[in-house]
């Protein structure tokens, strides 16, 4: 077998035997219209699936094809790997769809011959929508697919899918699918850790698995008592809709990860009664992206929401009073020891789930006398290229956010990753550690999380949980 026989056209990229035989996959005429792709991050699926479409083009010329992925980073993600591919790609918002609508007057929408790529959150407004399931594609591939199982996404991709030739759905192992792909109707190709090969049948993963320390930390009688007046707001919203336990599980999550996450959290809440007044309308469909006050909209009567915004301006009077924050504490202890043992090829990452945690970490670490660089979702494409070379290259600290984490970064080559916070999903949390546990490490990457030991949150007991599920091993203590 030629390993470069089905790579892409203008690309240094050699595709590895599991990356070649998933395209064969695809080109065989025994496999099925739909091919289902589950393999573990970081194990090259970005690279098969643009193998796929640049072979796709070059055999079909005059193709119809769709990418759609979750987020608008990880459009720019494809759209960059396709076109250093060589493939003819066109990167789909509201700019350039209006630009395709104005030059083609009654005419296919859809350029033949293209690649489109969009991101989930355009391809389901209605507009978008319409357009896509009107057109016939010759290849619909979806990256993250189980991410698609939303009422408005599941219906973009049911309604595409029907109006497709050949579908390709990638997605991780053991998750749904969206609703009308069943497994039983795929040809499933599944990649395994364990059993990805190189070129002379040596097994790529050499390197021990990651290994996970708690951080434990006990939190003071003021903020115990702090959370009692956050789970004030939190209860009134336990027993009502799908948004507003959302709401619930959101500020939550801003308690558990710092004061500045909590303040701006609590902020947004206590305005909540001026909107409720003005009537403001709730979004369609809950989603990550959407804010506290855009939840609440709607699901609140005025009463109601006048009695969350005081109880939510009281918390915010007493953050002040809290004094000091046990969690950054015992983040600055765990960076100390790490820099008691630092090489030169140290490469330290902290993810966290909120902006505000990232800055305030960020003038934690430098008032510890260390160099911080910020990684977030606000930075342009140029400005997260220049800031991961400068990380690679002189070390130091990254700070970073999860979203941006899961969207086609790859970080190999980091020795140390603080979970800030721990994702609340299992699929969250492979994702962010599949940035970082992935093909290119050569030493064994530590995972430390910061957890409390005195809270009775169900969140903390759930998220020890996860991780321990997560790595199937024994946690050790992180103070020996």
């Amino acid at each position: 077998m030629n390993p470069t026989s089905n790579e892409p056209k203008n690309s240094s990229m050699r595709l590895l035997p599991h990356q070649i035989a998933f395209v064969e996959t695809f080109f065989n005429p025994a496999s099925k219209r739909v091919i289902l792709l589950r393999g573990e991050a970081g194990l090259g699926k970005s690279g098969a699936l643009v193998a796929l479409a640049s072979k796709f083009l070059r055999e079909r010329p005059t193709a119809r094809a769709l990418f759609v992925v979750p987020g608008a980073a990880l459009r720019a993600h494809f759209v960059d790997k396709l076109r250093d591919a060589g493939v003819p790609t066109l990167s789909v918002d509201r700019y350039q769809f209006r630009e395709m609508l104005d030059s083609a007057p009654g005419k296919q929408l859809w350029p033949a011959g293209v690649v489109a790529v969009l991101s989930r959150e355009f391809a389901r407004q209605e507009d978008i929508r319409d357009a896509l399931a009107a057109a016939r594609w010759d290849l619909l591939i979806v990256d993250e697919a189980h991410q698609f199982r939303g009422t408005l996404a599941g219906k973009v991709l049911r309604q595409v899918g029907e109006a497709s030739d050949r579908i390709v759905l990638a997605t991780l192992p053991n998750l749904e699918l969206p609703d009308g792909f069943p497994e039983a109707e795929a040809t499933v190709v599944q990649w395994r850790r364990d059993q990805v090969v190189d070129h002379d049948g040596a097994l790529l993963d050499a390197i021990p698995r990651p290994i996970l320390h708690e951080v434990p930390f006990s939190l003071s009688p003021a903020e115990l008592s702090q959370a009692e007046t956050v789970g004030e707001v939190c209860r009134m919203f336990e027993g009502g809709t799908t948004q507003q336990r959302w709401v619930a599980r959101s500020l939550l999550r801003s308690l558990q990860s710092s004061p500045a996450a909590l303040e701006g959290a609590l902020q947004r809440i206590a305005e909540i009664r001026n909107r409720v007044a003005h009537g403001m309308e709730p979004p369609p469909e809950s989603t990550d992206d959407d804010s506290l006050e855009d939840q609440l909209c709607g699901w609140l009567d005025p009463p109601t929401a006048d009695k969350v915004a005081r109880i939510a301006a009281r918390a915010l009077s007493a953050i002040e009073a809290v004094g000091s924050d046990s969690k950054l504490v015992a983040f600055g202890a765990l960076l100390s020891r790490l820099s008691e043992v630092r090489t030169p090829f140290t490469r330290i990452t902290v993810v966290t789930e909120y902006l505000g945690t990232l800055f305030y970490l960020a003038a934690e670490i430098e008032s510890l006398g260390q160099t911080c660089y910020v990684f977030h979702g606000g930075m342009n494409a140029e400005s997260r290229q220049s800031t991961l070379a400068l990380f690679s290259s002189g070390g130091g600290i990254l700070t970073a956010t999860r979203a941006t984490m899961s969207e086609g970064v790859a970080l190999s080559e980091v020795t140390d990753l603080v979970l800030y916070d721990v994702p609340g999903r299992e699929v969250a949390l492979r994702q962010v550690l599949g940035r970082f546990d992935r093909f290119g490490r050569r030493t064994q990457l530590n995972i430390y999380a910061l957890l409390p030991t005195n809270s009775a949150e169900g969140s903390i007991s759930e998220s020890r949980g996860l991780l321990r599920q997560t790595f199937g091993w024994p946690v050790p203590d992180a103070h020996k």
